[in-house]
């Protein structure tokens, strides 16, 4: 799939690498924001569907991906840090849809609590405002790991926990991308642990109630650590909301069948297309 290649300024001096999809009818354009522990190449399959609606854009966090080598020397990020992030690249691109998924739904909150003026509506794949104890016995595990950098034990935990669910190939390739990442990589992850155990999952999403535009939540039956019952829980903090459970699916979604792909696929089209049907609004407060 074509694709323009940019390096976009955010943040202050931070670069990040995006890639732009270009839709040929279509003046709407799509967000696309990768979990931990990952990059936009996790998006490759969600690409096909997603770029027949309208533009797509990706991009790798700052200290990852295509971006690392952009930004040498720079130090972990914080929520704040990645929420701005991503909404400078809101603002760029002048996006009004957002698609997030796992752990990229916590920048992705803070920043639509942050009420974009261009966005009408997003989408969180894999996500929800409970820790709950699959999640902490995942990211006590993790936190080990990441804190010695042992690459073996947490591209094995990954796979062992939420890739539980992916074909044979799906899991080598899972394994050697995190058993491959950089320092940096593993401490990012680590600090995000750190600080969102510490603030409390429950106290953070508070911010969700700042969100004013509707949302869909698109969880896994088979999610251990992020349940498509503990997503019903964001029904109580914002203000427009939907949910799919994908059958047959775990963390990774269209990723691991092609029945899950195709039914994130449908309901992703279904909620997007219905924001593209109504009239376009610029929020100025």
């Amino acid at each position: 799939m074509y694709s323009e290649k940019m390096v976009v300024r955010v943040h202050g001096d931070l670069r990040v690498r995006v890639r732009f999809h270009a839709h040929p009818h279509s003046d709407s354009t799509l967000l696309l924001v990768h979990g931990s522990l990952s990059t936009s190449q996790s998006f490759n399959r969600a690409l096909g569907f997603l770029a027949r609606h309208c533009n797509v854009v990706t991009f790798d966090q700052p200290y990852c991906g295509e971006s690392r080598s952009l930004n040498p020397g720079m130090q972990v990020l914080d929520m704040r840090d990645e929420a701005q992030v991503v909404l400078d690249l809101i603002e760029h691109f002048e996006a009004d849809q957002l698609m997030a998924f796992s752990w990229g739904g916590v920048a992705s909150l803070r920043a639509l609590a942050q009420r974009p003026a261009t966005i009408e509506r997003a989408i969180f794949s894999s996500f929800s405002p409970i820790l709950n104890p699959a999640m902490l016995a995942y990211l006590e595990r993790g936190s080990e790991y990441l804190a010695t950098c042992d690459r073996q034990r947490m591209a094995q935990l990954v796979n062992d926990t939420l890739g539980r669910y992916l074909p044979p190939a799906a899991r080598r390739c899972n394994f050697r991308h995190v058993a491959s990442l950089d320092m940096l990589e593993y401490a990012q992850m680590l600090h995000q642990i750190r600080e969102l155990t510490t603030l409390g999952a429950e106290r953070f999403m508070v911010c969700a109630s700042q969100v004013d535009v509707p949302l869909l939540f698109i969880n896994g039956e088979l999610d251990e650590h992020t349940t498509p019952t503990d997503a019903l829980h964001f029904a109580d903090l914002v203000r427009s909301s939907e949910y799919v459970t994908i059958r047959q699916a775990g963390h990774f979604l269209e990723l691991e069948n092609e029945a899950a792909c195709d039914a994130v696929a449908q309901a992703a089209e279904g909620f997007l297309s219905a924001g593209t049907q109504a009239p376009r609004l610029r929020r100025t407060a």
